[in-house]
């Protein structure tokens, strides 16, 4: 089973790491890069699309959020 793995961005120049969960975030420009966010879902996942020309990328579809109120 392969590790589970973070991608980071730096705020500052915009280079990009991917590190594993159980390593520190790392540090670049002086600062701690942050986790870089998946894109917000533009489509949804059906049979259908099979025959599209969605790439189908990963993608953060909103579930598990929390709405405040």
């Amino acid at each position: 089973m392969e590790e589970a793995k973070y991608t980071y961005k730096c705020s500052k120049c915009g280079r990009r790491e991917e590190r594993s969960v159980d390593k520190p975030e790392p540090v670049c420009c002086e600062l701690v890069m942050l986790k870089d966010p998946l894109p917000q879902c533009t489509t949804a996942d059906h049979p259908e699309m099979i025959r599209n020309s969605d790439d189908s990328e990963p993608c953060d579809d909103g579930r598990g959020k929390q709405k405040s109120k």
